[in-house]
C-alpha cells in the first residue's frame, strides 16, 4: 500500500508541475548552471580576489572567525 501512494503521489506530481502539495523535487535532479556562494581569498600583498579555482592550499595560522566586523553587514 505505501508503494502504491508514492507511485500516486509522483504521478500527481508530474501531472500539476509542481503545484502545492505535490512536488517533483527537481532542485535535486538538475544542475545549477551558478552558485550563489562565493569564495574570496587575500595574496600575501593583501589583495582580496574570488577564488574560482586552485591547485593548493596553504595557511600557515588558522582563520579568523570572529563575527564582529560582520555585524554591521547584517545578521550573522
Amino acid at each position: 500500500m505505501p508503494a502504491l501512494a508514492l507511485v500516486g503521489y509522483l504521478a500527481i506530481a508530474r501531472g500539476v508541475e509542481n503545484l502545492y502539495p505535490f512536488s517533483t523535487f527537481n532542485m535535486y535532479s538538475v544542475e545549477r548552471a551558478a552558485s550563489a556562494s562565493r569564495v574570496l581569498a587575500r595574496d600575501a600583498h593583501g589583495a582580496v580576489s574570488e577564488v574560482t579555482g586552485w591547485e593548493r592550499w596553504e595557511c600557515d595560522a588558522p582563520p579568523d572567525l570572529d563575527a564582529a566586523p560582520c555585524r554591521a553587514l547584517g545578521r550573522f
